[in-house]
């Protein structure tokens, strides 16, 4: 998920006003593939997502760098083990 990678990006270079941006496109997109993989991977992992991503919305509302980094670290890992 690109904007996974370009939040990163953005974060580490404290450029929170684009991460806001970003973080509100990924969002929907979110829930884009969230529907098409419904049905294919377990419904823990895909509430597990939806928390962390909420906690990645509050870490950069907050500016808080380290935990912003750590959450999406944390959201590739899942993301990538969808099936």
């Amino acid at each position: 998920m690109a904007y996974l990678a370009e939040l990163e990006v953005n974060i580490k270079a404290n450029d929170w006003q684009e991460a806001e941006q970003n973080y509100a496109s990924l969002v929907p997109a979110w829930q884009s593939i969230k529907i098409r993989i419904a049905f294919s991977s377990e419904q823990d992992q895909i509430q597990h997502f939806d928390d962390r991503l909420e906690q990645l919305g509050a870490s950069i509302s907050i500016k808080d760098q380290v935990t912003s980094v750590r959450d999406i670290a944390v959201l590739k890992k899942h993301f990538h083990s969808f099936k």
